[in-house]
């Protein structure tokens, strides 16, 4: 449990301020990632719409995780100033030398957890965006039994393709898991490649469905969605 003393830093409310200074720093990998209307933009994949089948072409596209870029040797030791951040910068370097007077290595831990915390945000966003019904799905499943056998995901897999033909003409099974374990939100220990294999949320996993709670996304999708 965070300390008491870091109230200041508790999400929602401090996490706007904290973001935006984090974006200063970070904008590039992310910039244009995703926005909460019909369209999205993915590192070059494009708009993406509600189609299924953009989105499914999209889920191969995307970056394999979504970090902050890597500082160039001979950058400046403090960012240059901005209009726009500069204001919500001060406001954040205030609240850590109160938490954490003279203590530098303190307040760069803390804020270095917030920005981690936004980073893996923007990437749950990125895969909200994307990732289709039927995989949700799954995600559902395992979570509520615990581990998930092959055959069954194939189950939950074949009543989407049965329904949605054209989105899923191409969209082999191994696509449609592989895209669950390249983001990291399942794993299948000791595999065997058989039916039998049963697949596991990580904690990545579990997180993205408590993200998917806690900011009221729906768990299911409309018949646009499979």
């Amino acid at each position: 449990m965070e300390p008491a003393s870091l109230s200041f830093l508790a999400w929602p409310a401090a996490a706007v301020v904290c973001f935006v200074a984090f974006i200063a720093v970070f904008w590039g990998p992310i910039a244009g990632l995703i926005n909460r209307s019909s369209n999205v933009s993915v590192n070059g994949v494009g708009s993406i719409s509600a189609d299924p089948e953009k989105q499914i072409e999209a889920q191969d596209s995307i970056p394999k995780s979504i970090s902050a870029s890597s500082l160039a040797n001979g950058a400046p030791n403090k960012p240059p100033s901005n209009l726009v951040l500069d204001g919500p910068e001060s406001e954040i370097r205030r609240q850590l030398e109160s938490a954490f007077p003279d203590d530098t290595a303190a307040q760069l831990n803390w804020a270095i957890r917030r920005a981690a915390q936004a980073a893996v945000q923007r990437e749950y966003e990125v895969i909200y965006r994307l990732i289709v019904g039927s995989q949700i799905e799954a995600l559902k499943e395992t979570n509520l039994r615990h581990a998930l056998p092959i055959r069954d995901a194939k189950a939950i897999y074949q009543r989407a393709a049965e329904r949605f033909p054209e989105a899923y003409s191409g969209f082999s099974f191994e696509r449609w898991g592989g895209f669950l374990s390249a983001r990291g939100l399942i794993e299948i220990p000791n595999a065997a490649g058989t039916d039998d294999d049963r697949a596991v949320l990580t904690p990545r996993g579990k997180d993205f469905l408590h993200f998917l709670v806690a900011d009221d996304l729906p768990l299911r999708f409309s018949s646009t969605r499979s």
